[in-house]
């Protein structure tokens, strides 16, 4: 209904800019363009992606399709109930111009560099995009339409007033506009030289401030609100699985695992399976991304090489564009994982290997420090298949602006315990001096979904962590957590998030280091 509104208001608005085009160009045209100016704001709100060839896509294929395709189609159905045999000769080349539009489409659809990802827009910036289309189209008309018809009839004159004697013929079509209301205000001011300066250059002037702002505003929508300084980690409500987002202070993007569905369906039972089964990454991780702007990650972290863990991220390569990954560098017999694999060397991914003592700088305000890898980079030289992957999880600390947080994957209690062994006796000495002693975690994300096999009473008196998360589905098959590992979190005084209780938990990180912490099922205080 918008866009029908939209076209009765803007396409006449259009049609003064397209009159060198034959009528039915464009008619075809104006319509084409009206339509997008005015479904974009719904499309990057509701699909939060839009393909700079999309404009482009329908001024090539609507005409097409509305003057050849459709009236054929018609014709052929019409032939067809007389003469079938003659209705299927005419139908024969209207199939193939359908296969060769949807062909077209998708080879546009594969240029990836074209699609461009908006964060959903809020009601103010929809209402403020349609007012200034709108002026913007309404001042361009109005002044393509003067200047239309001083061309075509140069000796037309105006029926004088009293206060116009002075003026010349030329200048007379212009006498009711704003403008020149606006400057005899100021002639009246004894303002003549202003006036005159803005008889001249105020049209323009005032199509260019909204043009300016029109530009303005869409850059603001496609960048989303300034982060002023603040960082965010975001544990994603995945089910029963593991997906972090840590937004920079300087807007870089880290996304730690993504999810994933797991199927414990025998193979005798595969006559069940969807023919398009449920999928984390496709169906929840990807979405999400795109509705909060995220145009790029500049790595994705794989804890370990577990479905609930690695399975959703086949779904955000293929849509989001990567900059880098980083794995244990340990491998599984996994189709999956293999797969997965696959499309990074294909796509040209940088893929690297986190060694204990590993740092990554994202920006000056964020520091990412890998603890635990059991391999050392001169022991390895090829990736070894390790099936007990939980033991070989990526555990890694995150500071960013002065707050401290550590990710632990599936990390079970012999991992907690190396890691322990080593801090102890300064292995990682990537440190520095002052650091070398473990200091009281900000926020600790429990191991293995709260399994009892995680997260041990010396792991808890080492870390010392104010808050702690639980990443795991409602009524989960495993029962995570585990009681005791909640009663042992709350025992230290941990305050104990919980993803199957509040769906996503997002902590807001100050310049300061204070954390501001907001879930999607209940709103909280703040840590400290």
């Amino acid at each position: 209904f918008l866009v029908t509104a939209g076209l009765m208001i803007f396409v006449p608005k259009l049609m003064p800019f397209l009159s060198s085009m034959p009528r039915w160009l464009a008619g075809t045209v104006g319509v084409t363009l009206a339509a997008q100016l005015v479904s974009f704001p719904l499309t990057i709100y509701y699909f939060n992606q839009f393909s700079l060839l999309s404009i482009f896509a329908n001024l090539l294929l609507v005409p097409l399709i509305s003057l050849i395709v459709l009236p054929m189609g018609m014709i052929a159905v019409i032939a067809s109930t007389v003469w079938l045999t003659g209705g299927k000769w005419i139908a024969v080349p209207i199939e193939w111009l359908n296969s060769f539009t949807f062909s077209i489409v998708e080879w546009m659809n594969n240029w990836a560099s074209s699609l461009t990802i908006w964060p959903s827009p809020k009601l103010w910036w929809i209402t403020a995009y349609f007012i200034l289309l709108f002026m913007l189209l309404d001042r361009g008309s109005k002044r393509r339409q003067a200047m239309l018809g001083t061309r075509k009839n140069p000796d037309d004159t105006v029926p004088l007033s009293g206060n116009d004697v002075y003026r010349k013929p030329e200048d007379r079509e212009y006498i009711a506009s704003p403008e020149l209301s606006f400057s005899e205000r100021l002639r009246s001011l004894g303002l003549y030289r202003l006036a005159d300066l803005w008889e001249r250059f105020g049209d323009r002037m005032a199509a260019t401030t909204l043009a300016g702002l029109f530009l303005l505003l869409l850059f603001a929508g496609y960048h989303g609100p300034a982060k002023q300084g603040n960082g965010w980690v975001q544990f994603l409500d995945v089910g029963q699985g593991d997906s972090i987002l840590v937004s920079t202070p300087e807007g870089k993007h880290i996304l730690i695992d993504a999810g994933g569905t797991t199927s414990f369906r025998k193979e005798k039972d595969a006559w069940k399976e969807r023919s398009q089964p449920f999928e984390v990454g496709e169906k929840v991780v990807v979405p999400l991304l795109k509705k909060r702007g995220v145009h790029s990650l500049d790595m994705v972290v794989i804890t370990h090489n577990h479905q609930d863990h690695s399975g959703g991220l086949q779904a955000v390569l293929e849509q989001i564009p990567v900059k880098s990954i980083l794995f244990n560098g340990t491998w599984t017999e996994s189709k999956a994982f293999e797969q997965l694999m696959k499309t990074a060397v294909v796509q040209d991914i940088p893929i690297y290997q986190a060694y204990s003592g590993t740092v990554y700088h994202p920006d000056p305000f964020t520091e990412l420090r890998f603890l635990n890898t059991g391999l050392k980079a001169e022991e390895q030289t090829v990736l070894p298949v390790v099936e007990n992957q939980n033991h070989e999880s990526l555990v890694f600390e995150l500071r960013m602006n002065e707050a401290r947080f550590l990710f632990t994957g599936d990390a079970d209690e012999k991992a907690e315990q190396r890691i322990l062994t080593e801090q102890a006796r300064g292995i990682t000495k990537n440190h520095d001096d002052d650091d070398e002693e473990i200091r009281p975690l900000d926020v600790l994300k429990a191991g293995h979904h709260g399994s009892k096999t995680s997260t041990s009473e010396e792991w808890l008196k080492a870390w010392k962590p104010g808050a702690a998360v639980i990443s795991a589905g409602v009524n989960n098959m495993y029962r995570h957590p585990h009681p005791d590992v909640v009663n042992r979190l709350q025992r230290y005084g941990t305050l104990v998030y919980r993803t199957d209780l509040r769906g996503e938990i997002q902590m807001k990180v100050s310049r300061k280091g204070k954390i501001e912490v907001r879930t999607k099922l209940r709103t909280d205080d703040g840590i400290r």
